[in-house]
């Protein structure tokens, strides 16, 4: 019997380590233990983390604001504000929902209302939100200005042309109580274009609204398919208001492959490439082109064909060819320009008819002088003359001294 006594111990640890009887395995311990039921608390962050508002007095605000929880945080948190100073019929803050749960370890959305009054003091208020849970507290920090007015521009986007002008009106009104004089100006972004405001001070009654026209200003050179911003603020003591509008510019733009050509006397001549870019309205135009030359006797300046259409994209060229009769020289420039209401654009092209190396609008012994000392000289080395290299081919040759021979005796 003792033996039997001795035996049944041995024989029961074995079955344990054997594994035929049941055991308590380590994650099962884990999973089990009260000090791990919820997971270490971390931090949280804020999709909104302060900044600056403006509110007309009787208007309000509402933002949608997310929280973030990160290193296993696992809490409600809680909100709450406080707006400085602390006056009567001040800004009001409220939340929707006041507790955020982030109990999955991900995030919480809460719509912050700002609300003010017809007679809410206009002046810079500060709103601290309050952030609570899990052990951790964040403070955010707002600034809101309180205007005592409404300012307002016709919503939607215009469009016009370069070289042109838009207007709309800003209307202003009371809110409350308030009456006295409110100051306008305006800014303009991108620079290229430029805005004004008339009358740029009003007198507000109370409860009454107040007109101001704002003007948008573009040149021919302001740039097109550009959206600028007009930003038209209205300000009374300390406070102001600013609110945007939007203009589109659509135009034409035209280029020339040569700005200046040279022409060899006796008939020559040289064909050039314009080309013409419309912009927004201008797609699938046909746009006529106008030719005028500084010089009418003995030079010549076409256009095949007079026009260019703008297809797409809108995009369009035509060929200029310019030539000089026998025995003209000098220079004239060439000007091709196009007209859409009071819009227009031009290119020139500066045309020199080679032999007059002086440019004294006439060839005699100074300009063979000239071209004789040049002779055989080449572009980089000592004693050559860009303007005695007549067809300028980088060298002073027999070719120019025979230029200057062919129109010796000219006069423009």
């Amino acid at each position: 019997m003792n033996n039997r006594r001795a035996i049944l111990p041995s024989l029961l640890l074995g079955i344990v380590l054997l594994g035929v009887g049941p055991s308590l395995t380590l994650s099962q311990a884990t999973k089990s233990s009260p000090l791990n039921v919820l997971p270490a608390i971390g931090d949280f962050s804020s999709s909104n983390n302060g900044g600056s508002l403006t509110l007309a007095a009787g208007s309000n605000t509402t933002a949608l604001i997310s929280f973030n929880g990160g290193d296993g945080f696992w809490a409600n948190i809680a909100l709450s504000t406080s707006v400085m100073p602390n006056i009567s019929k001040g800004p009001t803050v409220a939340f929707n929902p006041s507790v955020v749960g982030l109990q999955c370890y991900c995030s919480g959305d809460t719509y912050m209302t700002i609300s003010t009054s017809p007679d809410t003091p206009a002046r810079v208020y500060n709103i601290t939100m309050t952030a609570s849970g899990g052990g951790v507290t964040h403070h955010y920090v707002f600034l809101l200005m309180v205007v005592p007015f409404l300012l307002a521009v016709p919503p939607g986007r215009a469009r016009i042309l370069q070289n042109y002008t838009a207007s709309f009106p800003v209307t202003v009104t009371s809110r409350g109580t308030f009456q006295g004089p409110v100051s306008f100006s305006t800014l303009v972004t991108p620079t290229g274009a430029t805005s004004i405001v008339s009358p740029s001070i009003v007198q507000l009654a109370a409860g009454g609204s107040s007109f101001a026209t704002v003007t948008f200003i573009t040149t021919a050179d302001t740039p097109a398919d550009i959206s600028y911003g007009i930003y038209v603020n209205a300000s009374t003591g300390s406070v102001w208001q600013t609110i945007s509008s939007s203009v589109l510019v659509d135009g034409f733009a035209m280029g020339i492959s040569k700005s200046s050509v040279n022409l060899e006397p006796r008939g020559a001549n040289a064909s050039i490439v314009l080309s013409m870019q419309g912009i927004g309205m201008f797609y699938g135009m046909t746009m006529p082109l106008v030719l005028t030359t500084t010089q009418t006797r003995g030079y010549n300046a076409t256009l095949s064909p007079p026009w260019i259409h703008l297809s797409s994209p809108p995009y369009g060229t035509t060929d200029l060819i310019v030539s000089a009769e026998e025995g003209a020289i000098g220079h004239y420039n060439v000007t091709v320009s196009s007209t859409y209401y009071n819009l227009t654009h031009s290119v020139t092209v500066s045309v020199l008819v080679i032999g007059d190396v002086n440019g004294d609008c006439k060839v005699d012994i100074k300009d063979l002088v000239i071209t004789a000392i040049a002779f055989g000289k080449t572009t980089g080395t000592s004693g050559y003359s860009s303007v005695a290299d007549l067809n300028a081919d980088g060298k002073v040759d027999i070719r120019d001294i025979s230029y200057v021979g062919m129109t010796f005796g000219s006069t423009c």
